[in-house]
């Protein structure tokens, strides 16, 4: 019994640690992703009673001898790394001189120990996963004990704590082979009409078994931890995303509205500004783009670039506004990095223009240093008028070029 305590505790401190590291990203992926969680499993196999029993003149008269045990367990699966089920399992407890069965149900935690160990897997190894589980429940017996006169029969209630480690091998998107070994301790001390060796009866079972996945392709127990968590950072990228786009189509909406109401539909600011504007949104829409198309792992997305006034690296209101939304995800996910690297035009000296750069790379660290992110998880570089983005022979294309990049990094 001391036994089965530890193991309860083991796999209890196991499911907290679970369910904090799971929080931040749960919300988030859950709000934008649309998963399936519920499972079915059908399993059979042998199970054995461990040890035996004694006699009054201290004959063995119970031992091990494997009978058949099948059941079916309802599950669902919060996210790759643990669930919950409910078990019903028959099983055969006849031995030598008795007639034993059976029927127990339980509520049972499960912890997937490959991810929790191994959460960025590749290849093969993605999809077979281990698994550890406890639980508790009842178990509804019933014996008869033959070649004794008169007939000993009898029936009963008592309590079951299954507990042990499965292995699954995801064979598609909706079915999955599996085998599982576990040992079921039932604390009553009659339950055969003989007492145990030791408190309460011990059965060892081995099962193999299949599960059916419901939603198949969009199920929570076909993906990894390291797929979960990037889902859960793409969702927080697409709303950053989301939100600097309306920025932008509200400031063009304003922008039609000033100069159609002033006449000024030929002025050439107002059109370089709408064009700067469509091709902002053309951007953030391209990183949309590639961030839906990355691959599971570490990766870096190109977010939108600030920009900037000729000479000077101060930032703009709506670039101010884009910044702390994106400190405010930093803030939520320790893991990221950003890399900033600041750029000018022609015009001006190599080294005026090499300051100005870094100085503008330096403006958005210091800004988002304001907001609570640390200047160790913004690393800043500077290329000057070397790295151009489009012409400098136009006034349009030195606008593009008066720049700050920021890159983020997700490990």
């Amino acid at each position: 019994m001391r036994k089965s305590s530890f193991y309860l505790f083991f796999l209890a401190v196991i499911c907290i640690s679970c369910q904090c590291r799971t929080a931040a990203a749960q919300e988030a992926a859950q709000d934008s992703l649309k998963y399936t969680h519920w499972s079915l499993e059908l399993k059979g196999g042998l199970s054995t009673l461990r040890g035996g029993s004694r006699d009054t003149a201290g004959a063995v008269i119970l031992s091990g001898k494997p009978r058949i045990a099948a059941g079916l367990t309802l599950e669902y699966t919060f996210n790759p790394l643990w669930g919950l089920a409910v078990e019903y399992m028959y099983a055969d407890y006849s031995n030598w001189g008795f007639d034993a069965r059976s029927h127990e149900g339980a509520l049972i935690g499960e912890v997937n120990l490959s991810n929790l160990l191994a959460p960025r897997r590749s290849g093969c190894s993605r999809q077979v996963n281990v698994y550890g589980h406890i639980g508790g429940g009842l178990s509804f017996y019933a014996y008869e004990r033959q070649g004794v006169a008169p007939a000993q029969k009898r029936s009963g209630t008592t309590t079951v704590m299954p507990m042990g480690m499965s292995a699954e091998w995801n064979i598609s998107k909706t079915l999955a082979l599996n085998l599982r070994g576990e040992y079921r301790w039932h604390s009553g001390t009659n339950m055969l009409g003989i007492p145990p060796f030791e408190p309460g009866y011990g059965f060892w079972a081995g099962t193999g078994g299949i599960r059916v996945k419901f939603g198949g392709a969009r199920h929570i127990r076909n993906i990894t931890w390291g797929d979960y968590t990037r889902m859960a950072d793409k969702a927080l990228l697409d709303t950053l995303l989301q939100e600097r786009q309306d920025q932008m189509q509200d400031r063009m909406k304003s922008l039609l509205q000033e100069y159609q109401s002033q006449h000024l539909r030929d002025n050439e600011a107002y059109r370089a500004e709408i064009g700067a504007l469509q091709e902002a949104l053309a951007a953030v829409r391209d990183s949309c783009r590639n961030m839906q198309q990355a691959a599971p792992g570490p990766a870096t997305f190109t977010l939108t670039a600030v920009h900037f006034s000729t000479g000077e690296y101060r930032l703009s209101p709506s670039d101010k506004s884009y910044l702390s939304a994106l400190a405010a995800l930093l803030k939520q996910q320790e893991q990221w990095l950003l890399s900033v690297s600041g750029h000018t035009d022609n015009t001006g000296t190599e080294t005026r223009n090499k300051t100005l750069s870094d100085d503008r790379a330096e403006a958005v660290r210091t800004f988002l240093a304001g907001k609570g992110i640390s200047t160790a998880r913004v690393a800043i570089s500077s290329a000057g008028s070397a790295q151009p983005a489009a012409d400098n022979n136009t006034p349009e294309g030195r606008r593009k070029n008066r720049r700050a990049e920021i890159q983020l990094l997700i490990r």
